[in-house]
């Protein structure tokens, strides 16, 4: 009986691969992290944070150094690497490989610590970006330990979605479909009526039009709009 390859990527779970796998596959990009988690208040590019969420998917050892590279980018002294670093784990932990959440459980000490960062204040943005450290470092504490996978984040966020809560909304409660809609019919029909007699009003007034009876029960007013 010959037994299944293991996967290509090493992942002994197996691997979801998402698009293409970076270049230098087998191994960590480090130059791309570097750029990634810079020493600037530039934003990460969501390219970048799309290509070190592949990383993850590469192989194990991939995903391993750059687990170890991250953690170690929230040690430096600029809070914009801290940030960065935070986003980065953040990314990953929710659009990387499953392997990569699971091991950053391992380093929740890292992440209570910037919960609790205190930084110098910016000289012209004060306490903006340690804040900023604080909040993102507790998205990543929960975004660790949450174990629901991408899909099924996706269906808890879209399921009811047009619908409402309570899956009427846009379309009306049981009330309204029962009542409204038939009040809006009747409403309808109502106006053809009433068009329709003035219609033909104005059609007996003119000359050469039909004669109006003057006898019988139209003229009692019980058929008013057609004469």
């Amino acid at each position: 009986e010959v037994s299944s390859p293991r996967p290509a990527c090493g992942h002994r779970e197996g691997c979801r691969v998402i698009g293409a796998a970076p270049a230098g596959a087998l191994g960590m990009d480090k130059s791309l992290c570097a750029k990634a988690t810079a020493d600037s208040d530039q934003p990460t590019p969501g390219y970048m944070l799309n290509e070190i969420g592949r990383i993850t998917h590469a192989s194990v050892d991939a995903c391993r150094q750059l687990e170890e590279y991250l953690v170690k980018r929230l040690a430096h002294a600029s809070v914009h690497v801290k940030l960065k670093a935070l986003r980065v784990i953040k990314h990953c932990c929710l659009h990387g490989h499953f392997t990569f959440r699971r091991d950053m459980q391992g380093s929740t000490a890292s992440f209570k610590e910037m919960i609790q960062y205190r930084g110098p204040a910016d000289p012209l943005h004060g306490d903006q970006y340690n804040r900023q450290v604080r909040e993102v470092a507790q998205e990543v504490m929960n975004a660790i330990f949450d174990t629901r996978t991408a899909s099924e984040q996706l269906q808890s966020t879209g399921r009811m979605q047009g619908f409402g809560s309570d899956g009427a909304s846009g379309f009306g409660s049981e009330a309204s479909r029962g009542t409204g809609g038939a009040t809006s019919y009747l409403g309808g029909i109502g106006s053809m009526v009433s068009s329709f007699g003035g219609a033909t009003a104005a059609a007996a007034g003119a000359p050469g039009g039909p004669q109006r009876l003057e006898t019988g029960s139209y003229s009692s007013g019980r058929m008013q709009g057609f004469g």
